[in-house]
């Protein structure tokens, strides 16, 4: 990892309290719940740690214990008075909130499975090869699984490459900006997979109407919204600002 590369990325600043998201830049689908946090008229300071972009400079393995240790040598730095997490940050949530003692929202959390990291595995292979790519046998080891489907990928980028007749600067293009962000998201699937989740996740969470899974003895916020609406809607912003400034709604 750079240096010079900052855990947390500052998305809104202000006297405020600070808040610390845990999700992931929404690249193709616009802005996410950081930006949708970052636009509360609170004038509060929000920083966001994506662990695709931080596995991105990864030149190992990193489980989200790890992640979640420099993480929340960054919380720290900032004090904020909640964490939130979103969808699959939730395990690498749960662990910074933990070292870093911060109470934790955690907003749709899923917990990524060894199945999950296969099936999106698959799913990048088919969108650079048109043929049926021959079946990798990968190990149970996530860190050398990790290895053979960036090799893998890597071979399906020349597959691409070649069939679109595309010149060398172009072809790594591609690859910073397509497989590169590929292997990061699988990292962050096989890291959450290897480590067990806790038996209480979280302080809160907020579920949408179509969330099922059960969290006993955590709060449960369930908000009128279709899952795909969360991370964008001002209710949920509403929702996590109230956790921390209860009187936020009168003002």
């Amino acid at each position: 990892m750079s240096a010079s590369a900052p855990a947390l990325e500052v998305l809104a600043d202000g006297p405020g309290v600070p808040l610390v998201i845990i999700d992931f830049i929404r690249i193709s689908a616009g802005a996410g719940l950081g930006e949708l946090l970052a636009s509360a008229p609170a004038d509060r300071p929000v920083y966001r740690a994506d662990p695709v972009e931080t596995l991105l400079r990864a030149d190992r393995f990193r489980s989200a214990t790890d992640l979640a240790e420099e993480y929340a040598a960054a919380v720290h730095r900032v004090r904020p008075a909640l964490i939130v997490g979103y969808c699959s940050a939730a395990p690498v949530a749960i662990r910074t909130a933990e070292l870093a003692g911060v109470p934790l929202a955690l907003v749709e959390p899923t917990w990524p499975d060894r199945a999950a990291a296969d099936h999106d595995f698959r799913g990048f292979r088919a969108a650079l090869r048109e043929d049926e790519p021959a079946t990798v046998p990968l190990d149970a080891d996530p860190a050398r699984a990790l290895s053979a489907m960036a090799r893998t990928l890597d071979g399906d980028l020349d597959v691409f490459a070649r069939a679109n007749d595309l010149p060398d600067d172009e072809r790594q293009d591609t690859r910073e900006q397509l497989v590169d962000r590929y292997v990061a998201w699988l990292h962050v699937l096989l890291s959450a997979s290897a480590d067990p989740v806790p038996p209480r996740p979280a302080d809160v969470v907020l579920a949408s109407r179509d969330y099922a899974a059960e969290h006993p003895g955590v709060e449960t916020l369930r908000l009128d919204l279709p899952a795909g609406e969360m991370p964008t809607a001002p209710v949920t912003r509403a929702a996590l600002i109230a956790l921390v400034d209860p009187t936020a709604a009168l003002r």
